[in-house]
């Protein structure tokens, strides 16, 4: 838990971390080769289904906050949430070594995509936009979900600081994205 903090405070910029950031805080901690080592993949197969999941998945963090009243109490529902499903221990579950157990990123994408049907969908947008296969883009998106829940959980939980979800996440209009991918496979089908 501490090296996972440790990895996440020392990515951390003046302003907070925005998406490239939050990726580049995956790669340098290990998610990446974590995910990799476990599915079997490529490093770079990995991080193209992580760059193609991760919109949705800090877009889905953004609605539930925004859902909750944002800011301050927004924050704290999405800590709490993830605190529910395991806090930090969701990241530490993906990057120990030998397989880890998708589930608590299971239920925590029906949470923040609000079922199959939404997560489906992201899983189809995700691995086009990749060019990847739809069924391994949905393999690693639990992992990825338990790796950003973890990171944001672990800084986020902090003691003492204001809740700094939009530090973490980046405050760049991601809450969109995913509304934009289900309104896509609505009309698609």
């Amino acid at each position: 838990m501490a090296l996972l903090r440790a990895g996440l405070l020392g990515h951390l910029k003046a302003k907070g971390i925005a998406m490239d950031a939050l990726r580049d805080t995956l790669r340098r901690t290990g998610g990446i080769q974590a995910v990799a080592s476990e599915l079997g993949l490529s490093p770079g197969t990995v991080a193209a289904a992580f760059d193609a999941l991760l919109p949705a998945v800090v877009s889905a963090l953004h609605l539930h906050s925004r859902a909750a009243g944002g800011g301050e109490a927004g924050c704290h529902a999405v800590v709490a949430l993830l605190e529910r499903e395991g806090g930090g221990a969701l990241a530490a579950a993906v990057m120990r070594p030998g397989p880890s157990d998708p589930a608590g990123g299971d239920v925590l994408l029906d949470s923040l995509f609000g079922g199959s049907a939404a997560r489906a969908a992201v899983a189809r947008s995700s691995a086009n936009e990749a060019g990847l296969e739809e069924t391994l883009v949905g393999q690693v998106l639990p992992r990825l979900t338990m790796l950003v829940g973890g990171y944001v959980a672990a800084r986020a939980g902090e003691r003492g600081q204001p809740c700094p979800l939009d530090e973490i996440l980046g405050a760049e209009g991601h809450e969109d994205e995913l509304t934009r991918i289900l309104a896509a496979a609505e009309q698609a089908g």
